[in-house]
């Protein structure tokens, strides 16, 4: 698929928010609340995800299953190894070899390195590659699809709310199947009215978001859980709400050639959102050495972004080795 500017630029913004957000979590005792909403970079980039393939065709739900998996996996496994061989090397340093850290999540002179919390993002990529192929069947947008992803985001919302990560990918979806050449080819006419639906949305949800941090609906179980759908709901809207405000607010860039770097920043958004935990979470944590706060912040994003662009290379042998029988065969099929 060809690349747009806008949408790099948006990878490249969502992916710092998320970065910076782990860094205020990490650096500071208790996160200030109205910091997650950086982190709502996850929920934008999945729109955006969703908004891409809703304009891939898939004739081989076989092959679209296997070639995505690959691509997603093999970068996790390399950063996870990465991660790992960190405490291995700390275990070695202290001389106190105990492998059941790996399972527990005990501390060795600060929160240890092989904590994969970010990985629970990968079930959910994974969920919205195998309904993918259902959304193609039923792709027109309609009160019905609407409605049902309102639906969808209410039940998952209520009960577990890092669900909610797979109804912006299909809200993502549905609005690249209306409106994805509207907010990607620079030849149509620049829509300011979608431009300002967005904001208005934007702001709405911000607004939303400050009320509910400062608004308990009770103590309740039940007005517990309602709370917390509200808060899914409006942290949800925000994330797609951004991704879209952006879009076309970035729009007007897609007019000129694209930087060959944007590339590789595509490539990078999820390696470096499953590997920016090894350089705040671990056990050799910078803090003991390293005390003013700006300071860290430029260590571990030196850290993560040239250990990133390092395991990106890594990754891409890989993926070269495995596809290179298919590629054989194809030519063969071909000759």
């Amino acid at each position: 698929m060809k690349r747009f500017n806008n949408i790099s630029i948006y990878r490249i913004i969502a992916t710092i928010c998320v970065l910076q957000f782990h860094i205020f979590y990490i650096t500071y005792a208790r996160a200030i609340p109205y910091e997650m909403l950086l982190s709502k970079g996850v929920q934008g980039l999945t729109a955006l995800s969703g908004f891409l393939y809703s304009q891939k065709l898939i004739t081989d739900n076989k092959k679209f299953y296997g070639s995505n998996l690959i691509k997603l996996l093999i970068p996790a496994l390399i950063c996870l190894a990465f991660m790992a061989s960190w405490d291995v090397i700390y275990m070695a340093i202290t001389n106190h070899w105990d492998w059941m850290m790996f399972a527990t999540h005990r501390a060795y002179g600060g929160r240890i390195i092989t904590q994969a919390d970010n990985y629970y993002y990968l079930a959910y990529i994974i969920i919205c590659y195998l309904i993918t192929p259902v959304l193609q069947r039923n792709d027109k947008w309609s009160v019905v699809a609407v409605v049902g992803v309102i639906a969808i985001e209410v039940a998952v919302g209520f009960f577990f709310g890092p669900a909610m990560i797979a109804v912006t990918y299909v809200a993502g979806y549905y609005i690249g199947k209306k409106w994805f050449k509207t907010y990607t080819n620079p030849e149509e006419k620049y829509d300011f009215k979608s431009l300002a639906l967005w904001s208005l949305i934007l702001l709405s949800s911000i607004g939303a978001y400050i009320l509910i941090q400062t608004y308990q609906f009770g103590d309740a179980y039940f007005l517990k859980h309602l709370h917390d759908l509200t808060n899914n709901i409006i942290v949800t809207t925000f994330g797609v709400a951004t991704l879209f405000f952006m879009l076309m607010a970035l729009k007007p860039l897609n007019k000129f050639r694209g930087l060959p770097l944007f590339k590789y920043t595509d490539k990078l958004a999820l390696i470096i959102y499953l590997m920016n935990q090894a350089f705040m979470c671990g056990a050799m944590d910078v803090r003991q050495w390293v005390e003013p706060v700006w300071l860290v912040m430029l260590l571990i994003y030196v850290c993560t972004i040239t250990a990133s662009i390092g395991l990106l290379l890594l990754s891409d042998l890989v993926l070269k080795a495995i596809n290179r029988p298919q590629k054989v065969e194809q030519h063969e099929q071909k000759s």
